[in-house]
């Protein structure tokens, strides 16, 4: 049901108290004409009241926003449409539109009087530098009955949720690195070193050629098997952010958090626009069963927020799990144990990349020790952290030191301080030798 705040106008209030007043002196001095006077200004104001408390039942309201989902920094648009659905017409009203703040300004426009079926189309833009899920509504609408007496401020019921997605910042498409076995140039190497029967091996499906049947597979399992010479054309690819609570630091639109979430949602992007199939890991448990879509991808990110986490013991193993040929890793600082952890799960034959988030960094900046712009183009937080930190905490490796650990154990690692852009990251990552274990 609508919400009402209904109250008496300064016109309605002095009809109410010279009422009273002429009821006084008409039961004092008893003079009829006093008495009827007084009540009848006392029942203006009090009918005109409790009729103003009635639900504002015909008026309805439907919401479209255009594009249906927002990029953090992009531009939208709502239609809201409002229609007299009562029988008379609708008075002249003053309407709010109650918006998430993140939005923009709540707008106020008048809804002229509608005759019965009729509508009114109120366009209004919105954009957001904070990604996440932001409501739009409800409508508040202030109606004054016919005298004047009263003014009532009715809140409809309905809403709606917007999401706004991180934003995907372009990546230099030359700087993009192998992903070791599944690249087009490691098909001729497996054939030669292991022979064709090494080659994948698949059910005999209508128009494939006789001379590609595995005699031998076919005599195993029963059924006609063919040769699967080619590779498959799309490549496997998994992306890690780091959620830890205590790998980020700052506050709203420069936290560290916020960065490592706007890169891993590039990398998605960049990765499969050249022909890979990603699986997005951010929780630590579960990971991803198939790979992620772009839309998938972004709508997780948009939603995803930092977590207490005992270490990165969980990620590493759905990594260890996966079959990646390519491992994008976004991490910050961590323990000893938490690195050696994620290092270890690099496996032969993989290329495993990590970008370590200088978090410290990112804490001195929120404080104002730091003078350094943020990077043009990364969009702001979604949410401040639950804390600030202007250093290494006790017991964890520096950023540097995490990296230079996990390119011990064959990762291509480096550091992304305060300053640094995603495809600056990228660039220096993709032209990073690795080092052998």
């Amino acid at each position: 049901m609508p919400r009402h705040d209904a109250a008496l106008t300064t016109r309605g209030q002095s009809f109410l108290a010279s009422g009273v007043v002429l009821l006084g002196a008409g039961a004092a001095l008893g003079l009829g004409d006093l008495l009827r006077i007084g009540t009848v200004l006392v029942i203006l104001a009090v009918g005109a009241w409790a009729l103003s408390r009635r639900p504002a039942s015909w008026l309805h309201v439907e919401r479209e926003v255009e594009p249906g989902r927002l990029a953090v920094d992009e531009l939208g648009t709502v239609t809201l449409t409002l229609r007299n659905a009562g029988r008379r017409r609708s008075p002249l009203v003053l309407a709010q539109e109650h918006v998430s703040y993140p939005l923009g300004d709540r707008p106020r426009f008048v809804v002229p009087s509608l005759r019965p079926g009729a509508h009114q189309v109120v366009h209004y833009p919105i954009g957001s530098v904070v990604r996440g899920e932001h409501v739009l509504g409800p409508l508040s609408v202030r109606v004054r009955d016919g005298f004047g007496l009263t003014s009532r401020m009715t809140r409809l019921t309905g809403s709606r949720t917007v999401l706004v997605v991180p934003q995907v910042l372009p990546l230099d498409a030359s700087a993009l690195p192998g992903s070791g076995p599944g690249q087009d140039d490691d098909v001729a190497d497996s054939v030669a070193l292991h022979g064709e029967d090494d080659v994948t091996i698949r059910q005999y499906r209508q128009g494939d050629e006789l001379r590609r049947i595995h005699w031998p597979a076919s005599a195993h399992t029963g059924s006609l098997m063919v040769r699967q010479e080619e590779q498959p054309s799309r490549r496997r690819a998994a992306v890690l952010l780091d959620r830890r609570v205590t790998a980020h630091a700052g506050d709203g639109p420069h936290s560290s958090f916020e960065w490592a979430v706007t890169t891993a949602a590039s990398v998605v992007s960049h990765l499969q626009d050249h022909g890979y199939d990603v699986d997005l890991v951010t929780d630590p448990v579960s990971g991803h069963e198939r790979p992620a879509t772009l839309d998938e991808a972004l709508t997780t990110l948009a939603r995803v927020v930092p977590v207490e986490q005992d270490g990165l013991a969980g990620a590493a193993d759905v990594l260890a799990r996966g079959t990646a040929g390519l491992v994008v890793a976004v991490v910050g600082p961590g323990s000893r144990a938490d690195l050696e952890a994620l290092a270890t799960s690099h496996r032969t034959g993989t290329t495993s990349l990590a970008v370590v988030v200088d978090s410290p960094t990112f804490g001195r900046a929120a404080d104002g020790r730091s003078a350094e712009a943020p990077p043009e183009g990364l969009p702001p937080a979604s949410r401040p952290d639950d804390a600030t930190h202007a250093g290494p905490r006790p017991g964890r490796l520096s950023a540097a030191a995490s990296v230079e650990l996990l390119r011990r154990y064959g990762w291509r690692a480096v550091v992304a301080g305060h300053g640094t852009t995603p495809a600056q990251a990228w660039r220096e990552i993709a032209s990073t030798r690795r080092s052998v274990r």
